[in-house]
């Protein structure tokens, strides 16, 4: 792409100031493309190259590729972390409240006598059903646990 823009800017800019300044021939066309296009606060450092042996400027470009590439990923690898942690943290706080929301209903349903309050009888049939079971361990609650609690309460 670089290489056909050079051309592409040579000939247009042919018999113009512009050639004489910017392309007078397609390497420092090239060169000038692609160093504004990628790295275009530093143009001025590397035209102070140019009365240097070109391989300082190659070493220099080279130099400058690698830390922005490793910056880069460096900010991409933090950003995925991130981005992942609040997926998980959202997935688990939706899977408390779906829990929560399917025992708030599994206590109403076994409110017998409607005094929004479970006695220990009605704490039992709860405690019985395989349906409270599978909640719970959905959960990560063993239900064992929760029969022994009851005889102490």
């Amino acid at each position: 792409i670089i290489y056909i823009f050079a051309i592409l800017f040579r000939q247009l800019a042919r018999d113009t100031e512009m050639e004489e300044t910017y392309f007078p021939s397609i390497m420092s066309s090239m060169s000038l493309l692609l160093l504004t296009s990628m790295t275009p606060d530093l143009v001025d450092y590397f035209g102070d190259f140019s009365e240097y042996p070109s391989y300082y400027s190659i070493l220099f470009f080279i130099f400058i590729m690698l830390v922005t590439f490793t910056t880069l990923n460096l900010l991409l690898g933090v950003m995925v972390n991130v981005v992942a942690l609040v997926a998980t943290r959202e997935s688990e706080k939706l899977k408390m409240q779906m829990l929560r929301e399917h025992l708030l209903q599994i206590l109403i349903d076994a409110d017998e006598n409607g005094d929004q309050m479970i006695s220990t009888d009605e704490l039992d049939d709860i405690l019985e059903r395989s349906e409270v079971a599978s909640v719970l361990r959905s959960a990560g609650i063993p239900s064992c646990n929760l029969s022994e609690i009851l005889r102490y309460v």
